[in-house]
């Protein structure tokens, strides 16, 4: 199993950043890339930071993924996190 970051996302200064990341998560979800790591991802976990030159917040997500899917991944999508 190889883990690495799958997606970042970067929000303001909001009231209830968990809220916002799930509508962002959903957003990117439905994208040919979302349903992907939705397929092949194991233990999607998503890590919260503060952002400190916008006052806002960071999210990252991390999936697990087997050898050749980790490879698929970076085959297609590079290092493209955003």
């Amino acid at each position: 199993m190889i883990k690495f970051v799958v997606k970042k996302f970067n929000l303001g200064d909001v009231e209830d950043p968990d809220i916002y990341f799930g509508a962002a998560w959903y957003d990117f979800a439905q994208t040919e890339k979302g349903q992907w790591i939705e397929k092949h991802a194991r233990n999607l976990t998503y890590h919260q930071t503060l952002v400190m030159d916008s006052y806002g917040y960071g999210y990252y997500v991390t999936g697990e993924f087997e050898d050749e899917d980790a490879m698929i991944y970076k085959l297609k999508w590079g290092d493209d996190r955003m």
